[in-house]
């Protein structure tokens, strides 16, 4: 909602300024969490001290977020014409800087599989956005002004919230105390997960400058409406991504082999199923869709951008999953190295392909960096854990041959997108990638 309402009564100009704002502290800030929130879920995972680790977590949190915003306003103090440019940064800034300083309770949270609490700690900020931009759009007054204090006020109620749940339900002692020999220790396990943020965080917005330089503003606007909607097409993998660290964690523990576990194999076929289905979806609707929505703004124009970066869905996806076996192993060097690889080949790619190609060439890099990554990890994975590709090729192949399918039949869009679905899910059951028992033993997987 929140997405749709400011890119529809935005102007391209407002809403490329927000989002390059927002890109800036996203990635800024994920690179001063050092990858701490994933290590302090896999080590709450392992039955570490909760009070202890959360301690010098908000420690990290409060120092390096400072920093971090500090040197942004001593940069604004230094370069006052930039910042009248772009007079957003340090307002918009300061909300992510609550956000960053609610971290630490999640993954505590997240390490003790707690998920819906986890989700009462997360969800405040997005519903008072939505809410406060609704009301905005119904009365009118929609614009930059009025937007950005409910952005701060929104950020500052999930730092209120993770700090209450954390008390009220996790019982946790909330005190910034933690010795300087345990915080060295601390960012000594970490370092090596450092180098993989910052390579991360430049992947998530290489695209977007690279196109700035390249093409132009409109462009930059038309491709980063269309990433939006990608990213939004991931909201499943965010769901079943925390499910995995504690559980693999826990096998591994216990010497079991991943994947010949049956929640984890299932876990994998339903990630494929999902993707592939995301994917179908997303491509059907799109045009009609997304143009009734944007007043003609943003469909059509990125038919081809949306299609390629869909077919990037169910390689990401394995790759979450592969990631999430290195990482619950504690294999941070092979981590580290694929990532190296994958800001390389993404880098490499979009140079050559994007004064071609233009918006299609930038996805068509993220496509091929992913699928670079996602064979490094398979390639390093231990013997005892083989990867089979089966349900992402056959999946992929349901996918595919749905839509195709679906095109040749004439008649409405609903007609086309219902008869596209049952197609998917028939060929889903023929090739038994759908089964009678599946629901159970997912469940089971997902709730404990």
């Amino acid at each position: 909602m929140v997405f749709y309402c400011l890119s529809r009564a935005l102007p391209k100009e407002d809403f490329g300024e927000l989002n390059w704002t927002l890109a800036i502290f996203l990635s800024g800030f994920a690179v001063a969490s050092f990858g701490f929130d994933q290590m302090v879920v896999r080590m709450t995972a392992g039955g570490e001290n909760k009070s202890e680790l959360l301690s010098v977590h908000l420690f990290h949190v409060a120092i390096s977020g400072f920093l971090f915003y500090g040197c942004i306003l001593v940069t604004s103090l230094l370069f006052p014409k930039f910042f009248a440019r772009h007079s957003l940064i340090l307002l918009i800034g300061l909300g992510k800087l609550l956000i960053f300083f609610s971290m630490p309770f999640k993954s505590i949270a997240a390490g003790q599989e707690k998920f819906r609490l986890v989700l009462l700690m997360s969800i405040s900020s997005t519903m008072l956005k939505g809410l406060g931009i609704v009301v905005l759009l119904l009365v009118s007054r929609l614009t930059l002004t009025l937007v950005v204090p409910i952005f701060i006020i929104a950020d500052a109620s999930e730092l209120a919230f993770g700090f209450y749940f954390t008390k009220r339900s996790l019982h946790l002692p909330i005190t910034l105390r933690t010795s300087l020999r345990r915080y060295r220790q601390f960012l000594k396990q970490g370092l090596p997960q450092l180098g993989t943020v910052i390579f991360s965080s430049a992947l998530a917005r290489i695209d977007w400058i690279l196109i700035g330089l390249f093409l132009s503003a409109p462009k930059l606007a038309e491709y980063s409406f269309a990433y939006k909607a990608f990213e939004l097409a991931t909201l499943p993998l965010l769901v079943i991504a925390p499910l995995l660290i504690p559980l693999f964690t826990r096998l591994l523990q216990n010497q079991s082999s991943l994947l010949s576990h049956t929640k984890v194999r299932l876990l994998l076929r339903m990630e494929m199923v999902t993707a592939c289905f995301t994917a179908l979806c997303l491509n059907i609707l799109w045009n009609p869709l997304v143009d009734s929505i944007t007043a003609g703004k943003y469909g059509v124009i990125n038919t081809r951008t949306i299609l390629i970066l869909s077919l990037t869905l169910p390689v990401l996806y394995l790759n979450n999953f592969l990631w999430t076996i290195h990482f619950a192993a504690g294999k941070l060097k092979i981590i580290f190295y694929s990532f190296i690889l994958c800001f390389a080949v993404n880098v490499v790619c979009n140079l050559l392909l994007i004064p071609r190609l233009g918006n299609e060439g930038a996805a068509m890099a993220i496509f091929a960096s992913t699928f670079a990554q996602t064979v490094f990890y398979s390639l390093y994975l231990p013997e005892k854990f083989s990867l089979g590709w089966a349900p992402l090729a056959v999946c992929a192949f349901c996918s595919l041959c749905s839509g195709y399918l679906a095109t040749l039949v004439t008649g409405s869009k609903t007609v086309l997108f219902v008869l596209a679905i049952a197609c998917y899910l028939l060929l889903l059951r023929c090739t038994i990638q759908l089964r009678k028992n599946d629901w159970p033993i997912f469940k089971k997987a997902v709730l404990g």
